[in-house]
């Protein structure tokens, strides 16, 4: 089992490594994916959302926990 902040250290890697996402959907879908995947394989702990606050396992945000914010066009100067 690697510490959490190794971890994340490679799930940042991987996040890097990744294509860009197209959407807000995407990009869920592609961080639960790469945050679950490094955690199956690196952290020693199965998948159980119920124990989250205490299992040292990273879980990526729940659908139920996002917060929409309005399109707004990016800008440069």
């Amino acid at each position: 089992m690697l510490s959490k902040a190794k971890r994340l250290r490679i799930f940042l890697e991987r996040m890097g490594a990744a294509p860009a996402a197209d959407s807000a959907e995407e990009a869920l879908t592609l961080l639960t994916g790469v945050l679950n995947a490094v955690e199956d394989e690196f952290s020693g702990v199965p998948y159980n959302l119920q124990l989250w606050k205490t299992d040292g396992r990273l879980y990526p945000p729940q659908e139920d926990n996002t917060l929409r914010q309005p399109s707004f066009k990016a800008r440069s100067r």
